[in-house]
This record gives C-alpha cells, structure tokens and sequence, in this order.
C-alpha cells in the first residue's frame, strides 16, 4: 500500500523527501482488485495457467495506464489472446493498418510485453476462440484437433519444435480455461440426433436456406468470415440473420445460443455442420 511504502521510504532508507506519487490504474477481475485486502478475483497463479504472460503485459501497456481495466475471466480471455496475437502480426508487418499512431502504440505495447527476445519469423499461433471449439468438437482428442488444423492449413504439416511448443502451451491453457472458468454458455456438446420438437421451432425453409447458404461458403473463409458471410445471405433471402444462428445453435448444440456460429462450422467443417442439418430436416 502506498502508507507502507512512504513509511519504509522513511524509516528504512532515512529519505525525508518524498517519492513522486503517481496516478495508476488497477487489473480488477470482475471489479475485484488484485488485493490482500479488499480480496481477489482470481489468484495471480492462475494467469499463466491461462494465458501467456506475455499477453496480461500488452493489455497493460496498450490500455491507458492510468485507468482501470476490468477482466471478466469466464467472457474475456479469449478476445484478449486475440488482441495480443493482432498485435504481434502488426510488429512482423503481416497486415496493414490506415492509422499510424495505432500502429505505433500497438507495436511498442507488444514490444515491451516480450518476456524473451523475438524470433526471426512469426510464431505460429491458433487463435484462442477457435482452439477453444475445435477441442470441445474433438472432446478433448489433442490428435483430432492438430489434424484438423493441418487438413485446415492453420498449422505446417512439418511445425517446427518451437512452433508446436507453443502449440502445446496455448492448448494445455486453453483446456484450463475451459475446465475452470470459462462461462455455461460457452461450453457445449455436439448433438448428434436433434431434438425434434425443439427443431420443429425453426421453419423448415429457414433451415433449407441456411443448408444452401453453408455449402456455398467460399473456401478459405475462416470464424468471423464464415459468419459475415451467413448473415448477407440471410439478408439476401429476406430472413433475419439470428433465424440462420438459432437453427445452428438449436440442431447443433441443442440449446438456444453457443459459441460464434463462423467458428463452429470452421471447427467441424462445411460438410459434418451440413450433415447434421440434414438430420434435422428429417423432423418434418
């Protein structure tokens, strides 16, 4: 605390002028500071259980130091490591960006988060989100999901023993994390057979549309493109975009809402999420 701080300034090192108090801001946990005192969110052993250090740092240093950043543990961490991995194709130059003083910021957040020098190349990293869906798709099989993501091309056939170290590293957190608190909503299990009264809620043109939609998904096209992708053709149909989500979400997963719908069908891929709506088509 800075009472003990100004009394050990004193009393311990016999300085009588006084240190510069300046103004900072707290990582709070579900508005819970990281306190003795006033009790934590979440112990800081936890943070590298579930993210790489790395990233707590450039958060730090990207947000303003001076204000208070809230971290909500089940919600958060997925757009974090997100954040973090953005930053880190800007500093290797793999994307562009229009505004320079963002870029500026962003890249010297990221530099002054390294922990390690940086390697020479970019580090292959699997976006946190998708990890996440891929493993619950896979139940866990680590095999399944590295051969999904080589049939996938977001991982080298021949990885090099760096690159599939952090591999390992970023799957056992994000295991961790899921096991350990990420949100109800964001947890799921493929259903195989659908509920039938629960799919007989959903129009079965709505689901015919969506079946034409999915297979007509370019290739290549990753998460938030797939998503952005059902949407125009929701509208291109006159339906509303959350009648395609809902039907994914209630003939897939069995309940009304789940992870992004772009990341799941990435994750299980066009013909495996085309399958199974055929199932359901079978209701009517």
């Amino acid at each position: 605390s800075i009472d003990t701080s100004l009394a050990i300034h004193k009393d311990i090192f016999n300085k009588k002028k006084l240190p510069l108090l300046i103004q900072h801001g707290f990582l709070t946990f579900g508005g819970k500071k990281l306190s003795g005192s006033s009790g934590s969110g979440m112990p800081v052993s936890e943070f590298p259980k579930i993210l790489e250090p790395e990233t707590f740092l450039y958060k730090i240093y990207r947000n303003n130091l001076r204000t208070d950043f809230d971290f909500k543990v089940d919600f958060d961490v997925p757009s974090v490591a997100s954040e973090y991995d953005k930053a880190e194709e800007l500093f290797y130059e793999e994307v562009e960006i229009e505004h320079k003083k963002t870029r500026e910021k962003t890249v010297k957040a990221y530099e002054l988060a390294q922990i390690e020098k940086n390697p020479e190349t970019k580090p292959i990293r699997i976006d946190y989100g998708h990890l996440a869906t891929m493993m619950q798709v896979c139940l866990f099989d680590k095999k399944q999901v590295i051969n999904k993501l080589k049939k996938a091309h977001l991982l080298p056939e021949n990885i090099s023993d760096k690159d599939m170290e952090l591999f390992n590293g970023r799957y056992e957190k994000v295991k961790y994390w899921i096991e350990n608190f990420a949100n109800e909503n964001l947890k799921f299990k493929i259903v195989e057979n659908p509920n039938c009264e629960d799919v007989k809620t959903i129009e079965k043109t709505v689901l015919e549309q969506l079946i034409s939609a999915i297979k007509e998904i370019p290739e290549g096209y990753q998460g938030d493109d797939i998503t952005q992708d059902l949407y125009n053709a929701a509208k291109a149909v006159d339906l509303k975009p959350t009648l395609f989500f809902r039907a994914i979400y209630k003939t897939i997963l069995g309940r009304k809402s789940g992870p992004r719908a772009g990341t799941l069908i990435d994750a299980l891929g066009k013909e495996e999420v085309t399958r199974l709506l055929g199932k359901a088509l079978d209701c009517f």
